[in-house]
């Protein structure tokens, strides 16, 4: 096969001589560490990217998408504010002003920051008599880990009952049935999700209509 060469100077190069030449004026950026390594899905923390090669103009990527507020340190040192993400693992590489990308690149992790938000609870409101709920259920906007859950009768007896939960619902189903002719306070106290995050206290009351008296006959 014929070898394309170029003459300069009287000196003769070779394709591959001239790319080995071009890399060695414009390195390839490595990457090397990020600190801190995570931070809230809100995002704003500022985050000091290392490795080598880093060029005045240099831009930290996340995922592939340049993050225009990399402020240029050092040829090994680069420092950014990473903007809000989704709870997860992405990527973070550098792409020097030469359009060199890093061969390499470093995982950030965004962590789940938000609290979670009732949305409803079940029942509310007055109640037939012969529409007696099985149980107590309060909806959220992401799942639920824990809570504790007490319900107290107008008495402000406590209602005896287990806690359980299904995903973004937390469960409170009582030992004896509720009565009808009650009324029923419900306090929703120690909710977190998986990332320890606390939802407020929060308090939601129902009641059962009294069953009909029973006609004597004549």
């Amino acid at each position: 096969e014929a070898m394309l060469r170029w003459s300069f100077f009287g000196r003769v190069a070779t394709v591959a001589a001239l790319a080995a030449f071009a890399t060695a004026c414009n390195p390839t950026p490595t990457v090397t560490g990020v600190s801190p390594s995570s931070g809230p899905e809100s995002g704003g923390v500022n985050v000091t990217v290392t490795g080598t090669n880093f060029k005045q103009g240099a831009v930290v990527t996340l995922d592939g998408r340049s993050l225009g507020n990399t402020q240029f340190v050092s040829a090994t040192e680069l420092s950014v504010a990473v903007p809000a993400g989704a709870v997860g693992s992405v990527q973070i590489g550098v792409l020097n002003p030469n359009e060199h990308p890093s061969a390499e690149s470093v995982a950030f992790s965004y962590t789940d920051a938000t609290p979670p938000e009732l949305v409803s609870v079940m029942p509310s409101g007055e109640l037939a008599h012969d529409a007696i709920p099985a149980d107590v259920r309060a909806d959220y906007s992401e799942s639920i880990a824990s809570a504790t859950v007490t319900v107290q009768d107008q008495a402000a007896a406590v209602v005896e009952g287990t806690v359980s939960f299904e995903g973004t619902t937390v469960v409170f189903t009582p030992t004896a049935p509720f009565a009808p002719g009650n009324q029923y306070t419900v306090t929703i106290t120690q909710v977190m999700d998986g990332a320890a995050n606390a939802a407020m206290d929060q308090t939601a009351a129902f009641s059962i209509t009294a069953a009909p008296a029973a006609r004597r006959r004549r």
